[in-house]
């Protein structure tokens, strides 16, 4: 009886970045390359320049990248008190903004209602055809449409400072943890960063798993 020829290959290694790097023009994931000792887009890799570029950048370059920036947000929690409080005044500015609109859409509808109860008049005295009626009205109602779609967004806008805070505390909580790496590991990898995308040039762009302060102080 023949000896089955079958030999289990070794388990492909899973490199630090795998499964978060990504090509920012393709979106394809970046392929390890241990002779390059760094990755390349996976797309380019496999059908070449026609299909992409390589989007190529050092595995230890892309630590020390990601590293800097934590360490440059983590700089801000050293700063707690001054950053709440510019994202309070942020907060409270865009707050009286979206009143200001608020109120100016609510008297856009009540106008618009108006005018549909007039028009209302109007059919009934016989001055305007039941065509007419129904076209100016419809095109009212249309309008208070678009016009309650844009007031609930505000409405919702301006229930969303509980939300910002709840973020920033989060953030804090994750600076004081990040401050006790002296290295970038893939606990730390994982539990902060989504994606990271890689430019033609080889600059970065982390999406990370929280909200920073600088997205919240203008």
């Amino acid at each position: 009886m023949m000896k089955s020829r079958y030999v289990k290959r070794p388990k492909a290694k899973v490199h630090l970045f795998t499964n978060v790097i990504v090509c920012a023009d393709c979106g394809t994931s970046l392929w390890y390359l241990q002779n390059r000792k760094g990755y390349v887009c996976g797309r380019y890799r496999k059908h070449g320049k026609r299909a992409c570029t390589s989007h190529s950048i050092k595995e230890e370059k892309l630590k020390a990248l990601v590293m800097d920036d934590l360490r440059h947000l983590t700089q801000m929690s050293v700063s707690k008190e001054n950053v709440l409080e510019q994202v309070e005044k942020t907060v409270q500015k865009t707050k009286k903004e979206n009143e200001k609109k608020l109120l100016q859409k609510e008297r856009e509808v009540d106008k618009l209602k108006n005018e549909n109860r007039k028009f209302l008049k109007l059919l009934a005295e016989e001055v305007i055809t039941p065509d007419e009626y129904r076209d100016i009205t419809n095109h009212n109602h249309e309008k208070i449409k678009e016009l309650g779609i844009e007031i609930v967004k505000l409405r919702s806008e301006n229930n969303n400072e509980a939300l910002d805070n709840k973020q920033l505390q989060k953030f804090f909580n994750i600076a004081e943890s990040v401050l006790k790496f002296e290295e970038l590991t893939e606990e730390l990898l994982h539990r902060l960063v989504e994606k990271i995308e890689v430019k033609e040039q080889g600059e970065i762009v982390i999406h990370y798993n929280f909200m920073s302060p600088l997205s919240l102080v203008v």
